[in-house]
């Protein structure tokens, strides 16, 4: 799940963490009240480096901003609606450190999500500060408001009112479906937005949640390794389909890479899912079996591939 969102890919890139700072980043930096957000960290590490973060449970820590830009003393004032969850992807001779909250704000407001501590091989670097902006659901102009009445107070209604209402109901009806279907237009049209961009750098925290989860199933070990390799191949391909959207989800292997590599995919790339798919086409067909040591390999061959489709080329390929 912002821009509203700062691109991740910066923080893909093969890149020291020494002179780079870790780096805070909103999904959306301007909300309605009450609609959930994420809240990620991101530090790149060096394989050998230690990191260690932690999180809060309930609320995050924040102020409120006047309008003169002063501080407040509240707390409590950003919910957390899920769990903090981590992760560390492992990528050449580096690490990338992502942490991630979904929160809310319950209350119209300009906040500052104040900065957080992180231990990186015991010595201490800040996560930067952001602003959070909250407000209101907009009232909507196509209804009115009315006094409340007594109960015993009635809305006098005139016959000839009555009796328009039940020879032309079906005029009423149309008008009613007349603007359901303008409505879901223009959010159709609205959703060709920049938000494509949020969309696919959200499913692909998804994705390396779902390998993740798929990992702690250790259906190897209760007999379904041919489960766990459908379960990852249906993943990447899912993942690769929304970002170049294509159907790869009914293709052989040989197929898939056909069609990414008319979409000028690089061929280290490539290599990565032939051989992802291959393993997997190994398992459901073959009945092969391997060790724990290269389930967890192809895993992170998995997540190499989600992080290196760039989501924000996908709108060129559309």
């Amino acid at each position: 799940m912002i821009h509203r969102f700062l691109i991740l890919l910066i923080f893909f890139s093969v890149a020291p963490i020494f002179g780079q700072q870790p780096k805070t980043i909103l999904s959306q930096n301007k909300i309605e009240v009450g609609e959930k957000i994420t809240l990620s960290y991101v530090v790149v590490l060096k394989n050998d480096d230690k990191i260690s973060f932690n999180p809060s449970n309930t609320f995050i820590p924040a102020i409120r901003l006047k309008d003169t830009d002063s501080a407040s003393s509240e707390k409590n004032l950003l919910e957390i609606l899920t769990p903090f969850r981590d992760t560390i992807i492992e990528e050449a001779n580096q690490q990338l450190w992502v942490g991630i909250y979904e929160i809310t704000a319950w209350e119209p407001d300009t906040y500052q999500i104040l900065e957080q501590p992180i231990l990186i091989n015991g010595q201490k670097f800040i996560l930067p500060s952001v602003k959070l902006s909250a407000e209101l659901v907009e009232a909507r102009k196509d209804k009115e408001f009315y006094d409340i009445k007594e109960s015993f107070a009635e809305i006098p209604v005139e016959n000839n009112e009555i009796e328009f209402l039940f020879n032309y109901w079906w005029v009423l009806l149309l008008i009613v479906l007349v603007l359901i279907a303008f409505i879901l237009w223009i959010k159709r049209k609205s959703s060709k937005t920049p938000m494509k961009l949020i969309l696919a750098i959200d499913k692909r925290a998804e994705a390396i949640a779902a390998i993740e989860q798929l990992e702690q199933k250790k259906l190897w070990e209760k007999n379904q390794l041919k489960v766990h390799y459908v379960e990852l191949s249906l993943i990447l391909r899912t993942y690769l389909s929304d970002s170049y959207q294509i159907n790869l989800l009914e293709k052989t292997t040989t197929e898939t890479c056909l069609l990414l590599k008319q979409l000028n995919l690089d061929e280290e790339t490539l290599t990565l899912i032939n051989g992802i798919l291959e393993a997997s086409d190994l398992v459901k067909f073959a009945k092969s079996h391997t060790d724990e040591t290269v389930i967890y390999s192809i895993s992170d061959a998995a997540k190499k591939v989600i992080l290196k489709i760039d989501p924000v080329s996908r709108e060129n390929v559309e």
